[in-house]
């Protein structure tokens, strides 16, 4: 059989994407293989906002390849492409898979094709089928978020207070960058339409606290780029995660790197466990799962970083995704049902987590300083 190994051209179309090209792109990653045919199927309501998701059920004329791929395109959505212009995300996501996540032990999907040219972009990533995946309106169960906290820790330990490589200079700093001023405009500009949208799960002393939470920003976001700094996936809820369900699979696996950054790992740790973990559940657990984090951290390798100054980093990195979540409900099209319940779990976990850890006690300090 004749093979190649050069990477196809960047589809520009849905229809460029064909037998033909998926062979070329199969082939580039090391499979001996020719597509037949293959049968295109959109991913589930409230799947990718910021892009589009089709399954791809693939047959083989010859050789023996993956009988299903995910590809991943720019959203048909304007609002929410404009969004993902602005923040570089499918530049980061496609460097991300291309130069960096071979580098981590914590598992990501295996990408069999990854090419960008401006706001046009395609991804081939590995089916993970026959993994369990998180669901953001239901939460996660404290074993879960443990598998989480261990992932986190064997990810952010890679990058630990080494990210100075030239090689990650696609990746935002946390601040000052285009991705700070962006998240300071949209915390601005999204604070009213969230309070709108979601009023019934924003209590009056959170909804009140807008110019004091916009005043503060900058001195939180330079919180967030003090080192230790490390690489942050930007975006760890359940919708992104997939969980083994057999003791052979990988406990963990971790997609969609479109936020990823460098920054204070507090920030992952504060939007995981304010956004994804029922209310009850962190507050009963939450010290008990930073001490998973933190002994993943130790075991590493990384010294110098005790579990009291996880704690206090986790209680500012929960106040800093508070952008996040203003960003997420008050700027974006959400487009579906699902995308606005999810969000609105969010809001929920993460006002309970704002008053169970006291982080006015931050916005009183700067006030004060």
């Amino acid at each position: 059989m004749e093979t190649t190994h050069e990477k196809p051209a960047l589809p520009r179309r849905s229809s460029d994407v064909n037998a033909e090209w998926l062979t070329q792109a199969l082939r580039a990653a090391g499979l001996q293989v020719t597509v037949g045919e293959f049968r295109r199927g959109r991913m589930g309501e409230g799947v990718g906002m910021m892009s589009d998701l089709e399954k791809l059920e693939v047959t083989y004329s010859e050789g023996d390849g993956p009988p299903v791929l995910i590809f991943k395109r720019p959203a048909d959505n304007e609002a929410n492409r404009a969004v993902a212009d602005t923040f570089e995300l499918y530049k980061r996501e496609v460097l991300f898979y291309r130069d960096v996540a071979h580098r981590t032990p914590a598992r990501t999907p295996y990408a069999y094709y990854a090419d960008i040219d401006g706001s046009d972009f395609a991804l081939i990533l590995e089916d993970l089928s026959a993994y369990q995946i998180g669901d953001q309106i239901v939460g996660c169960v404290k074993e879960e978020a443990a598998a989480v906290m261990r992932w986190m820790g064997r990810f952010h330990a890679t990058f630990w207070d080494d990210v100075e490589d030239p090689t990650l200079e696609f990746l935002p700093i946390v601040h000052p960058s285009y991705s700070s001023e962006g998240l300071m405009q949209g915390a601005a500009f999204g604070w009213d339409p969230m309070v709108a949208a979601f009023g019934d799960a924003i209590p009056a002393h959170i909804a009140g606290l807008k110019d004091r939470f916009l005043a503060a920003l900058p001195t939180v976001f330079e919180w967030m780029a003090e080192a230790p700094v490390t690489v942050l996936h930007g975006d760890v809820r359940m919708d992104n995660l997939f969980f083994g369900k057999t003791v052979d699979q990988e406990p963990l696996i971790a997609v969609d790197w479109q936020g990823s950054l460098r920054g204070r790992a507090a920030q992952d740790l504060g939007y995981f466990m304010s956004g994804s973990l029922p209310v009850e559940i962190r507050r009963t657990h939450e010290r008990e799962l930073l001490r998973v984090w933190h002994d993943e951290l130790c075991a590493a390798g990384v010294t110098g970083y005790t579990a009291e100054d996880a704690w206090q980093d986790y209680r500012r990195g929960t106040l800093f995704v508070w952008t996040h979540a203003v960003v997420i409900s008050g700027t974006l099209d959400l487009a579906n049902e699902r995308g606005k319940a999810w969000v609105r779990e969010m809001l929920v976990r993460s006002v309970a987590a704002f008053d169970d850890l006291n982080l006015i006690e931050f916005l009183e300090l700067i006030e004060s300083s």
